[in-house]
Parts: structure tokens; sequence; C-alpha cells
């Protein structure tokens, strides 16, 4: 009877270690799964976060293209919070002209990564690129980020963004709607920041940055051959759901004395200082 009661007990005991092995197994694969979300604090690791720092200000300075659009002397964009942790800047020539630059923070899997969404248009045509972080190398005084495309990576979309100084330099990289293999390069961006002061209302005002999921894209992209929109229809992010883009109505007059052609263009210039001193011009 001894024996057997033992045997029981040993046999006991296994049933109960294996029962906590398998609980322990499992409980580690789920925090490890996908579709449970890992908490985001501030001190989550977010990679390429730092730049976040790094971008708010007015740059210009020269571009190079390998497009039709060629190269320009001067091309200014002035990045600004527009939320805790997301910093943007656009650029129109009209309405069928123009391109929207955002940076900003996404989960992405169980990871929290910072993500490039490039949305515009040129003559009319829409294109909306989204890239995930792929590479980062900070030192005191340089820092690499580089983003690729959601699906296919390098091998589809390629843009980089450096910091050095007073200086900053994006280059983008395309397989020109993957036609060629591998990524040739499409524009090339050299700025200086002209300007730190006037993104310092958008850092109050969000008390930027701060480490928060701005989009969930982990599967945002299931499905899809590449990370790339033609249209704004399916777009994940659109611009329209986008914080604190700034928005202008504006109308206005001339006197009766002003012989106006209507078949010339009228080009308001706005400003957050006079020009002049006295009367209204």
């Amino acid at each position: 009877m001894k024996k057997l009661q033992l045997t029981k007990s040993v046999i006991t005991a296994g049933v109960f270690l294996l029962l906590f092995i398998s609980f322990h197994s499992c409980k580690e694969k789920d925090n490890n799964h996908p579709d449970i979300v890992p908490p985001i604090d501030s001190t989550t690791n977010i990679m390429g976060y730092n730049m976040l720092t790094k971008l708010p200000g007015i740059w210009s300075g020269a571009v190079s293209s390998t497009t039709s659009l060629g190269g320009f002397s001067n091309w200014t964009l002035d990045f600004r919070p527009i939320s805790p942790s997301q910093v943007s800047g656009k650029s129109e020539l009209d309405t069928s002209n123009d391109i929207f630059l955002s940076f900003f923070v996404v989960r992405n899997g169980d990871k929290y990564k910072m993500a490039f969404r490039n949305g515009g248009s040129w003559a009319g045509n829409k294109r909306i690129s989204y890239e995930i972080i792929d590479s980062v190398y900070e030192t005191t005084n340089y820092s690499y980020y580089r983003f690729s495309d959601f699906v296919k990576g390098g091998a589809r979309n390629i843009f980089v963004v450096e910091f050095s100084g007073d200086s900053m330099y994006q280059k983008a990289y395309t397989n020109k709607y993957n036609t060629v293999s591998p990524t040739v390069l499409h524009m090339a961006w050299g700025s200086k920041r002209l300007d730190a002061t006037s993104a310092a209302p958008a850092i109050s005002h969000f008390n930027f940055p701060q480490k928060t999921m701005i989009k969930d894209f982990t599967n945002a992209f299931a499905g899809r051959t590449e990370s790339v929109w033609y249209s704004l229809n399916g777009d994940p992010y659109s611009e329209a759901d986008q914080p604190y883009l700034g928005k202008a109505q504006i109308s206005y007059s001339f006197l009766n004395t002003l012989s106006v052609d209507p078949s010339k263009k009228v080009f308001l210039l706005l400003t957050t200082q006079p020009l002049f001193s006295g009367g209204n011009l």
C-alpha cells in the first residue's frame, strides 16, 4: 500500500509539474503574440525615436532629382509637431502639385518603431507610400535613419534621413514601379536649419516628444504586395485623419481704382509679421 501511495504521489506531482510547464510556456508565447498589444510608456524602446527631437524647424536647401521635375536650387520645408509623437512638413504649389512628409510612432507587430509617410501629387497623379524604420546609427555629432517599404523592404523603396550639426540630408531610392533592381536614386535634398523657434509653440502645446502610439500598423498592409497607394481609397492614415494640420480660408477684394486682368493669376503673401511699418498694404 505504501508503494502504491508513493506511486500516486509521484504521478500527481508529475501531472502538476507538466501543467505548470504548459501554462508557463503558453503565457510566454502569449506575451510575444502580435495580437496582444504591449504597453507603451516613457521607458519603451522605440526604434528611431530620437529623430523626433531633431526634425522640428525650417529647413532649406538644394534638391537634385532623377524625375521629370529635375533639380532646383532651393526647397524649404517647415517641420513641426502635430501630435505628441508626430512631426510633419508640407509643400504646396497648387491642388495638383504638393508633397506631405510625416514621421510618427507606430506599432508593428510586438514592437514600436518610427514610420514615414510620403504623400502627395505630381501633375495631379497621387502617390502615398509608407515605410518602416529598419536601420539606426547615432553618435554625438551624427545620426542616420533608414526606412523601407513595409512589405517589400529595401527592394521597393528606401528613404534615408541624416543629421550632422545644423544640416539635414534626405535621400529617396526607388525601384521605379518594380522595373529595376536594386533601387536607384529618386531624389536628394541637402538642407540647413534656418530657424528652430517657429516650432516652439507646437512643441510646448504637445509637451513634445512623448512615447505614444499614433497608428497600429500591425495588419495595415496584409494582403498587399507593397505599402504604396496610387489613390486616396484605402489609405490607412489619410491626411484628412491627421491631427493639428493648419487650414486657411481667405477672401480678398480690390479697390475700385485698381484694374485687374482676370486672365492673370493673383498671388497672396501671408506673413506673421508686417512687412512694412504704417498703413495697410
